[in-house]
């Protein structure tokens, strides 16, 4: 870029001024390889909109959109861009707008937006089962043993999974892999305290009962941890084992996600049954308070259960197929929504994030694919990109030519940049004396551009193209148009005549990343659930010994589960209409 572009890339990055092209900095405070604006003396054309009313810069990095490194990169930039329309305001043009958008961007966004629901959620969770628990009980105290039980059992828990992560570092133990993700402690704290409250609520509830026969609080005590304590331990293990299962996943987010869910509730249930006990019979009679020891739930709640029972055991039949078919309707349509799934990341981002922000004004100036292309990686054995003489090879540089105007025709393709094309215009025999036909074959030519469509390495003969789509690269559109890029190269492989057969094709990029993830999720979704189940059926049939009750249990899990999912899919269609694309 210009030398004011290299200028403030090497301040950005702590070093030196940058040199022409896109080189590493060794040793830089920030992944910065260079800068491009409308002044670069190779693609400043292609950072000017073609309404003339916007204009990119371009900061590379040399690092993965979700990297954590990403996030001071961005928000060094965010402050240089603030620093600008601080100078707007004051002085500057009015109506001028100036947003950061691209993949390092809404990765930065996504991080954020991580840390920021948990904070939210340990917030909220706590708040809700304190409110929760002084309903039930209408006693401060009560209410503190589940709450302060789960706590502990919470420090515990993510202090011995940060151990275990660090157990590669013990001599002979380089084999062990753990890794742990930022999202994974926002199901931790929910869980556990979803999970840990319904234990202790099993064993206060059967506390209270114990003391309307014993009077001795810590007799009545120990009879109501070894009335539960199997029922407890069984209710634990159905979900320890499921979530266990997920260990099977191929997906690194899944893979240990569930087993470090799955220990931490295992810790919360050796809390329940330890500390929560202990707390109890460390407060004596006053844990109750104001309440009687003996008092169990109000007269009206009483009464209603009461009824529910009546009529459960009175007419039974009635009731299961009643309740069936209230739920056949919403569990059809989960069973037939399971599978929709978004993997849009940037949608998932409020409308006031610097990213979706960044993203809108892109998007009325530049295609809306162009901050995210596909990137193709052609691999041809035997072919010569580049004569010993450092010169095209014409033959070579007719077949990227007629490659790029193939993809091109792919609807849902807006453009394709390649060494042939490099600015990604629609690919035209221009005569080589000509103005466009000069600057054309001049870029073709130009370092930066076998720097960007070339590999570096000469022994390895591989091409690079981009193609830029009339969809978002995070939609499930792109996706399809990438599918069918994929076919078509596919066909041009196995053409004998073609100069592409034999090729290896390779895809990267936002979209092929989503397209790998939706195809691993998909793939571990199918697998875990029906280890789950097995896992889950399993343990019932080690507690109770009988198949068919067995059988029914997971039936009637199976059919809430799809149930929950029906409702939770209508429910968020509806809320947010025309913006849900799916869970």
């Amino acid at each position: 870029g210009s030398a004011y572009d290299r200028r403030v890339a090497a301040e950005l990055a702590g070093g030196t001024p940058l040199e022409p092209g896109l080189l590493p900095i060794d040793g830089c405070g920030l992944p910065l390889l260079d800068v491009w604006s409308r002044r670069h003396e190779a693609f400043g054309r292609a950072m000017l909109a073609e309404d003339r009313q916007a204009e990119l810069v371009v900061v590379h990095l040399g690092t993965e959109f979700m990297a954590v490194e990403n996030l001071e990169a961005v928000s060094r930039l965010e402050e240089e861009l603030e620093a600008v329309r601080q100078w707007r305001r004051e002085q500057g043009p009015a109506g001028l707008e100036l947003e950061l958008s691209g993949s390092a961007a809404v990765g930065r966004d996504i991080l954020l937006g991580a840390a920021e629901s948990i904070r939210y959620t340990e917030l909220f969770t706590v708040v809700l089962v304190l409110a929760i628990l002084l309903a039930v009980y209408r006693s401060p105290l009560m209410a503190l043993v589940p709450l302060l039980t789960i706590a502990v059992a919470q420090v515990v828990s993510l202090g011995v999974v940060a151990a275990l992560t660090q157990v590669h570092e013990l001599p002979g133990m380089e084999w062990w892999q753990f890794h742990v993700f930022k999202t994974t402690k926002i199901f931790v704290v929910v869980i556990l305290f979803g999970g840990g409250t319904d234990y202790c609520l099993f064993l206060i509830a059967r506390y209270r009962e114990e003391l309307k026969h014993e009077r001795r609080k810590r007799q009545a005590l120990r009879g109501a941890l070894s009335a539960v304590g199997d029922a407890l331990a069984a209710s634990a293990l159905t979900t320890i084992l499921g979530l266990a299962m997920m260990a099977f996943a191929d997906f690194g987010k899944f893979r240990y996600s569930g087993p470090v869910i799955g220990l931490s509730l295992l810790i919360t249930l050796a809390a329940c049954v330890t500390l929560a006990p202990a707390l109890l019979a460390a407060l004596g009679g006053w844990v109750f308070w104001p309440q009687k020891p003996e008092r169990g739930p109000s007269q009206i709640a009483q009464s209603f259960w009461q009824q529910v029972a009546r009529w459960i055991v009175r007419r039974p039949g009635a009731i299961l197929v009643t309740s069936f078919l209230l739920m056949a309707i919403p569990a059809w349509y989960g069973w037939h929504s399971a599978d929709n799934v978004t993997y849009d990341l940037l949608s998932e981002l409020s409308p006031g994030k610097p990213s979706r922000r960044g993203a809108a004004l892109h998007r009325r100036h530049f295609a809306v694919g162009d901050s995210g292309p596909i990137v193709v990686l052609a691999h041809r054995p035997g072919a010569k990109f580049l004569e010993d003489d450092g010169r095209l090879s014409f033959a070579e540089l007719g077949a990227i030519s007629n490659l790029t105007l193939d993809l091109r025709k792919i609807e849902g393709v807006h453009s394709v940049r390649s060494l042939a094309e490099p600015l990604g215009d629609y690919p035209s025999r221009l005569s080589p004396f000509s103005t466009a036909g000069i600057r054309k074959v001049t870029l073709q030519n130009h370092r930066v551009t076998k720097s960007i469509y070339l590999t570096h390495d000469p022994g390895v003969p591989v091409t690079r193209l981009e193609v830029v789509l009339d969809y978002d690269p995070f939609s499930l559109e792109a996706v399809e148009v990438l599918n069918d890029i994929d076919r078509r190269l596919r066909i041009l492989n196995l053409e004998t005549d073609s100069f592409w057969s034999g090729t290896e094709f390779a895809y990267t990029g936002t979209t092929a990343a989503i397209r790998d993830l939706s195809r691993v999720t998909r793939s571990d979704y199918f697998r875990i659930q029906m280890l789950v189940v097995l896992a889950v059926f399993a343990v019932l049939w080690l507690v109770l010994r009988r198949t068919l009750v067995c059988l029914y249990m997971i039936l009637t899990v199976l059919v809430s589960f799809y149930v929950t999912i029906g409702l939770t899919e209508a429910f968020f269609a509806w809320a947010y209409a025309g913006d849900f694309y799916g869970l």
